[in-house]
């Protein structure tokens, strides 16, 4: 198995571990804990001074779709609850300039293994499905 460090940016105690054990002694249970694997050092020492800190990226201009007179825009979204194992999704449409909001709850046990990205997958189907 490859090796991997564990950056801890937010937890009982934070830095860079060798272990998985180390660092969920860290963050579990620990309210708002920030922490990721990375395959090298070098990238968790990057993690640990915000290097490669996705919310730190300078967004491209006009990244948000704007509602069109004429066509579709789907924000979709996925969530899963550990405790009940079931998923939902909530989605907002934008067609025809009109708005339109989703959403449901699933307790299908073969989908809920894929956790909130089979509510996203029904969110974007549950979408394409009342546009068609």
């Amino acid at each position: 198995m490859a090796k991997k460090y564990y950056a801890v940016r937010a937890g009982r105690k934070t830095g860079i571990f060798e272990t998985w054990d180390e660092c969920r002694a860290q963050t579990t249970g620990f309210k708002g804990a920030s922490f990721k694997s990375f395959p090298t050092l070098a990238e968790a020492e990057a993690y640990m001074r915000g290097e490669n800190d996705l919310t730190k990226a300078t967004p491209a201009e006009n990244t948000t779709a704007a509602p069109e007179e004429d066509g579709a825009v789907a924000y979709v979204d996925g969530s899963y609850h550990i405790g009940t194992k079931e998923f939902s999704c909530g989605a907002v449409l934008f067609l025809n300039g009109e708005e339109l909001h989703f959403s449901e709850r699933f307790t299908d046990p073969d989908l809920a293994e894929m956790r909130n990205v089979a509510g996203e997958i029904k969110g974007s189907e549950t979408v394409l499905r009342y546009c068609i």
